[in-house]
This record gives structure tokens, C-alpha cells and sequence, in this order.
């Protein structure tokens, strides 16, 4: 399939049910490993990774390109999770409470289940290549900006029309108006 005959709304429209579907399951998985604490948290806390790992290998191939070598991606995983779980982080700390981390590991998944597969879709509704580590940077604060993760008690799964809007704003673009689009967004929430 060439970039000209995508048809970037069924991209789209599996992206968002592809990240559903691992939402649903990361949440169940992170949710059982709360139910006995610290041991089971930190077991499915490995597993997450798995799953993150496969979800943007899948979404890079939805949109017909190759999963990135670990070597391409490794410059930026430190900056991801910085960004991604620094406002989260204190909800998984009560994660490793048996019983109670039901509940703050459930959200805390789905929260940054949304996120990053979001940001894998939005990367990959963007091109093929990997933009700058700081554009990447930005995309991670305007998606948190966009579906922000207000409390440890909630988090909405974000509505399937918005996330198909932010992501065919970006289709195909080069890295300048890939760049600009997020430098503009971001100062519209400033």
C-alpha cells in the first residue's frame, strides 16, 4: 500500500481499536497484580512493557512500516518515561499495597496504555521515520495535555472522534509542519 492510497481514516479508526483492546487487557493484568501487592505488581509491571512493546510494533505495521530496531528507539525511552510517568508515578507507588492497588494500578494502565498508544499512532500517522527526540518530547506533553490524568481516581477513555482528529492532523507530514502543528498546539495551552 503507498502513502497516496491509505486510507488514513480505517488506519485510524484500527489504531484507536487497537489501543483499546490493550487497554482493556493491561488494565485487567495490572489490576489482578495489585490484588496481592508488591510481588505481583512488579511481575505485571515487566508484562506492561511487553505489551507497549508490541502495541507500537503493531501500529507502526497498521500504518506499513517496519518496527524500529531497539537501537533507533533507545536514545528516547529515558525522555518517554520521564514525561509519561511523572504524573502518574505517585499513583503506582499505592499500586504495591495489596487490595488497594486493585483500583490505582487498573487506572494508572489505562492511562498510560491511552497515552502511549496514542503517541505511537500519532508518530506513525506522521511518517515512518522517528522525528527529533524533542518533537517526540513535545507530542508526549500535548497528548498528556490533551487527556490529562487528573487524579489517581479517574481517567477517561478518550473519546474515539478527538483521538481520530488529533491523528489525521498529522498525516503524512513533513518535520517542519510536524513540528510547528505541536509547537502551536502546546501554546494553546499555555
Amino acid at each position: 500500500m503507498t502513502k497516496k492510497n491509505k486510507d488514513y481514516t480505517i488506519l485510524h479508526s484500527s489504531a484507536y481499536k487497537l489501543i483499546e483492546e490493550k487497554s482493556i487487557n493491561n488494565t485487567f493484568i495490572q489490576g489482578a497484580g495489585g490484588l496481592l501487592g508488591t510481588v505481583m505488581t512488579l511481575s505485571a509491571d515487566i508484562y506492561a512493557f511487553k505489551i507497549y512493546s508490541n502495541l507500537w510494533d503493531e501500529i507502526r505495521e497498521l500504518y506499513g512500516h517496519e518496527p524500529f530496531k531497539a537501537e533507533e528507539i533507545s536514545s528516547i525511552i529515558p525522555k518517554l518515561g520521564e514525561e509519561i510517568i511523572s504524573d502518574i508515578a505517585l499513583d503506582k507507588v499505592l499500586g504495591y499495597i495489596p487490595i488497594i492497588g486493585v483500583f490505582t494500578n487498573s487506572i494508572c494502565a489505562k492511562a498510560m496504555t491511552w497515552r502511549l498508544g496514542i503517541l505511537f499512532a500519532f508518530l506513525s500517522s506522521r511518517g515512518s521515520d522517528l522525528p527529533e527526540d524533542e518533537e517526540v518530547i513535545k507530542a508526549v506533553c500535548l497528548i498528556r495535555e490533551i487527556y490529562p490524568h487528573k487524579d489517581m481516581l479517574t481517567f477517561s477513555t478518550p473519546d474515539k472522534a478527538s483521538v481520530l482528529h488529533i491523528l489525521s492532523g498529522v498525516e503524512n507530514n513533513t518535520a517542519k509542519a510536524f513540528k510547528d502543528k505541536i509547537d502551536e498546539a502546546l501554546a494553546a495551552f499555555k
